[in-house]
């Protein structure tokens, strides 16, 4: 939907593609010069690397993710930027939610702003206050059981910032990319606004944690929540959710099965219009079957074992293993 959005946005703007549009016409006019869509056209070496955490939860470093304006995913989040420059833009916004004629010069920057940030979708038709979505931005009525939902952190029902204060709108909405996450609140009735930008895959959402901190500070919310206790909880909850998956794979696992090999499968399958191949091969690999690459990626090449009937899985051999591999981007160059 986002290439489709991207592609109607070069046929309408007359500029030689929406990354050109986006350019010259909002981050250059806000003034936000330390953002690009490609992350080499950045000047200098002042960049944040992406991270995981290691079972001993030390940082571990993360390929630095093949996101720009030309792969497939680019049009739905390729911005390299900073707090300073998303706070720019967060300042655009607010001004542009402004009653008409104040005479403010975003105002035909952004446009559009009060249809895009309406309700157009319910989110949950549970409770008497608006949990809903607009064009990309979340709608709640703060306290809200949904707040989290956009985070890796999730949405807590027994841990509602604020549960006992005043209710306020937010606009929300957080964001994830190989190593890196974010999470952006905009309060339009106070003109406040939280960004935090992280570059850690960690045991739980930094991102999301920093902003409940800083809310619950900024509005005083009561009854205030334990972050760190809830932090520690998060942590060790993920550092036990690859146990638990292969405590469940194995338990469903057919290991006296008669489907022994994959002779009968060795081949190249091609999906044209995914631009996707796949290649199922034997392997040198000791107690697999085959292996597979997706896309003659050495970054993509995984193991197979039998699971039941005729299935086949690749289950990684660490956490450490499925953080690392998981977060590889496949170079697919939505141009070519």
């Amino acid at each position: 939907m986002y290439i489709v959005v991207a592609r109607i946005i070069e046929k309408v703007s007359g500029y030689p593609s929406w990354a050109s549009f986006l350019a010259e016409r909002l981050l250059k006019p806000l003034g936000m010069s330390r953002s690009r869509l490609w992350r080499d056209q950045l000047s200098d070496d002042n960049i944040a690397e992406p991270h995981f955490a290691k079972d001993d939860r030390t940082p571990g470093s993360l390929p630095r993710p093949d996101l720009s304006a030309d792969t497939l995913m680019g049009p739905a989040g390729c911005l390299w930027s900073t707090v300073p420059d998303m706070l720019k833009w967060i300042e655009a916004v607010l001004r542009s939610l402004e009653p008409p004629g104040t005479g403010d010069a975003t105002r035909g920057i952004l446009k559009d702003m009060n249809t895009i940030t309406a309700h157009h979708s319910q989110l949950t038709h549970r409770g008497l206050f608006e949990n809903t979505y607009g064009y990309g931005w979340a709608r709640l009525s703060m306290p809200s059981r949904l707040y989290g939902f956009f985070s890796t952190n999730g949405a807590d029902e027994d841990a509602v910032p604020g549960r006992c204060s005043a209710r306020r709108l937010m606009l929300y909405h957080g964001g994830q990319v190989t190593g890196y996450l974010t999470t952006l609140c905009i309060f339009p009735e106070t003109e406040s606004a939280i960004i935090c930008l992280s570059n850690s895959q960690a045991l739980g959402d930094a991102s999301d944690w920093v902003a409940r901190a800083i809310m619950q500070e900024l509005f005083q919310l009561s009854p205030p929540l334990d972050l760190i206790n809830l932090a520690e909880l998060k942590a060790h909850e993920t550092l036990a959710a690859y146990s638990n998956l292969m405590q469940e794979y194995r338990l469903h696992q057919d290991s006296e099965g008669s489907l022994e090999n994959l002779d009968d499968k060795f081949g190249v399958y091609k999906n044209e219009g995914l631009k996707l191949q796949l290649t199922v091969r034997p392997t040198s690999q000791s107690g697999k079957l085959g292996e597979f690459l997706i896309n003659d990626m050495t970054t993509q090449l995984h193991y197979l074992e039998y699971f039941a009937k005729d299935t086949f899985g690749f289950p990684p051999k660490s956490r450490e293993e499925q953080e690392i591999v998981a977060h590889f981007y496949t170079e697919w160059r939505w141009r070519g």
